[in-house]
């Protein structure tokens, strides 16, 4: 088995193997999760990455079996394992903890992180022989928009878009307070201002009570809702629900279908909201950290 970066002759291929990946269970992967090659060119453009120098082609006497890669920020030191997805045949324990292997010593990334749905189970159980550290479990869950009414909200939800806004260092704050989010101004600025996501709070007496960031994939059809939070002093007050609807309010009506989030298996009272507000679960992810040397 070897790898080489993909060519634009591999697209078919690779817009193939998404589509296989994206029905089949088995093969499914959780971050980055797309249906085809624009889904995957899309979330490559959001990290300034290209199909020729982050997407691996796997082959096996000469033929191609698969397809994996690197999803990362250009100049950091670590990565995000794109899949593997093989053709069905290929799809084996072997071939996936062989190729593991094959990443771990090629690579040039301090840590590698992978999220994998806990139908796949055998990149689950290569991972786990090959001493990965499960990190921490997720549920996948998502609310289709086509069912989706505009909601009338109770409060007002005012827009944060870039590191200038007026209440850019309080929400900063607040994801540092809630998330435990280190350097939150830098974290929060870099998301806004380069990877181009969205923010919106809620205030009360000129006293932040809660924040929602989200981020639009462009040249895609979902939205992902990144982190909602609001202060202590707020809660049980509807302000996690409205900043939600809010989010769900802006993509009614659009080319958007679908708004996905991840929430932590452990985390109760989230699932139940978002439940409540009518978003399904769709899988749990197991995501793993391997830490080179």
């Amino acid at each position: 088995m070897n790898t080489r970066y993909a060519t634009i002759q591999d697209q078919n291929f690779i817009d193939e193997l998404c589509q296989l990946s994206y029905s089949n269970k088995k093969q499914w992967i959780g971050y980055p999760r797309v249906s085809d090659l624009n889904e995957l060119l899309a979330e490559l453009k959001e990290y300034e990455n290209t199909l020729d120098n982050s997407i691996l082609i796997i082959e096996k006497d000469s033929e191609m079996i698969g397809f994996t890669g690197f999803l990362f920020e250009p100049g950091d030191d670590e990565a995000f394992v794109i899949g593997p997805v093989f053709v069905e045949q290929e799809h084996t324990f072997e071939n996936v903890s062989r190729l593991l292997e094959t990443l771990m010593e090629r690579s040039n990334f301090k840590d590698l992180f992978i999220t994998v749905p806990s139908e796949n189970h055998i990149t689950n159980r290569s991972l786990k022989n090959d001493d990965w550290k499960n990190t921490y479990k997720q549920y996948e869950m998502k609310y289709e928009l086509a069912y989706f009414n505009s909601v009338d909200l109770k409060y007002d939800i005012h827009p944060l878009t870039n590191s200038k806004g007026v209440k850019f260092n309080s929400v900063a704050q607040l994801f540092e307070n809630v998330f435990e989010w280190k350097n939150a101004e830098e974290r929060l600025g870099h998301y806004l201002d380069d990877f181009g996501m969205d923010a919106a709070y809620i205030e009360k007496d000129g006293e932040l009570q809660g924040a929602v960031l989200w981020d639009d994939i462009e040249d895609t059809d979902f939205v992902r809702l990144e982190d909602v939070a609001v202060h202590p002093k707020a809660r049980r007050q509807g302000i996690a629900s409205e900043l939600i609807v809010h989010v769900l309010n802006k993509f009614a009506d659009t080319n958007k279908a679908t708004v996905f989030l991840a929430v932590d298996l452990d985390n109760n009272n989230a699932n139940n909201l978002y439940e409540k507000l009518g978003f399904e679960t769709t899988m749990l992810n197991c995501s793993y950290k391997c830490m080179k040397g």
